[in-house]
C-alpha cells in the first residue's frame, strides 16, 4: 500500500506554483510544457474522432448501404450535437478526477466508437440506430476540448496562459484537417487487410475499405493513452466539487461569451463541411483546406486574449 501512494504521489503535484519565478523557471516551466504537448496530442486526436463521420457519411452508399440524404446529414449532425451538449459536464470534470487521470478516460473511451464503426460498415444490414450511437458517441471527443483547456490553464502562470491555451486549442483543433486529410486516403489502402478488411470494389477500379477511416485513430489513440498517464499529473489545489464550482456559471458575462463563441465556430464549421472542394480534382474535402486557417487565428486570438 504504502509503495502504491509513492507511485500515485509521483504524478500528484502538491505544491504547484506556477507564479512563482524562480519555481517556475527551475521546475514549473518543465512540468507544465510535458502536460501541455500530451495535452495536444490527445485533443488533436480527440478532434480526428469527433469529425470522423463527415468523411464516412459521404461514403456509405458506395459500399452498399442504402441511406437517404436526410440520414447522412443527421449522421453527421449527431456527433457535434452530443458533443456541444457534453462539454458542459466535462468542463467539470478534472477538478473532480484530476488533470491525469480524466485525460486517460477521456482518450481511451474514444477506442469504442472508433472500433464499432470499423465493424458497422463492413456490414451493409447494419441498422441505421447502430450508426446512430456511434454518432453520438464520437460526440465524446468533441466535449474533450472543454476539460483539455480547463486542465492547461492550471499549468501555467497567467501571462503565460494565453500562448498555451492558443497551442493547445488551436494545435487540437488541427485535428480535423488531419483527420479529413487522412481519411480519403486511408481507405484506399489495404492497412488492416490482416484483420480481414477486403474493402469493396468501386466503379473506377479502386477498392474502399472504410472501415480503415476509423480503424487508423485505434493505434494512435492507445499510445495518446499511455503517453498521458505516464507523463501527465494532477494539481492537488485545483481539485474541487461540483459544488464548489458553480458559482462560476453564475458570473455576468458567462452567458454573453459562450453565444458569441457558438455563432462564430458554429458558422465556420457549417461553412467547412458545407463548401464544395477548393481543389478540382483533389480527393480531399474542404474542411482539410480550410481548417488550419480557422486554427492559426484560433491560436492568436487565445494569446491576443490574454494580453
Amino acid at each position: 500500500m504504502a509503495l502504491q501512494n509513492e507511485k500515485n504521489s509521483r504524478y500528484l503535484l502538491r505544491d504547484w506554483k506556477p507564479e512563482n519565478p524562480a519555481f517556475w523557471e527551475n521546475k514549473g516551466k518543465h512540468i507544465a510544457r510535458r502536460n501541455l504537448w500530451i495535452s495536444v496530442s490527445c485533443l488533436l486526436l480527440a478532434f480526428c474522432v469527433w469529425m470522423l463521420f463527415s468523411a464516412v457519411t459521404v461514403n456509405l452508399n458506395k459500399i452498399g448501404f442504402n441511406f437517404t440524404t436526410d440520414q447522412l446529414f443527421l449522421l453527421t449532425a449527431l456527433p457535434s450535437v452530443s458533443g456541444a451538449l457534453l462539454r458542459v459536464p466535462y468542463s467539470f470534470m478534472v477538478p473532480i478526477f484530476g488533470g491525469r487521470r480524466w485525460p486517460v478516460f477521456s482518450t481511451v473511451i474514444l477506442i469504442i466508437p472508433c472500433v464499432w464503426l470499423g465493424i458497422a460498415v463492413q456490414n451493409p444490414n447494419t441498422p441505421f440506430g447502430i450508426f446512430i450511437v456511434i454518432a453520438l458517441l464520437c460526440g465524446f471527443a468533441g466535449a474533450n476540448f472543454a476539460s483539455s483547456m480547463g486542465n492547461i490553464s492550471f499549468f501555467f502562470p497567467k501571462a503565460k496562459q494565453g500562448s498555451a491555451l492558443g497551442i493547445n486549442g488551436g494545435l487540437g483543433n488541427l485535428g480535423v484537417s488531419v483527420m479529413q486529410l487522412v481519411a480519403p486516403l486511408v481507405i484506399f489502402v489495404p492497412v488492416f487487410a490482416f484483420l480481414g478488411v477486403n474493402g469493396v470494389p468501386q466503379a473506377d477500379g479502386s477498392v474502399m475499405s472504410l472501415a480503415n477511416a476509423a480503424w487508423i485513430w485505434v493505434p494512435l489513440l492507445a499510445i495518446a493513452t499511455i503517453a498521458a498517464w505516464s507523463g501527465m499529473n494532477d494539481i492537488a489545489s485545483s481539485r474541487a466539487s461540483i459544488a464548489d464550482q458553480l458559482p462560476v456559471a453564475s458570473l455576468a458575462a458567462e452567458p454573453a461569451l459562450p453565444c458569441h463563441l457558438r455563432f462564430v465556430y458554429r458558422f465556420f464549421c457549417g461553412f467547412c463541411h458545407a463548401g464544395k472542394n477548393p481543389v478540382p480534382g483533389c480527393e480531399y474535402s474542404a474542411p482539410g483546406v480550410l481548417w488550419p486557417i480557422y486554427w492559426c487565428h484560433r491560436a492568436v486570438g487565445w494569446w491576443c486574449y490574454f494580453r
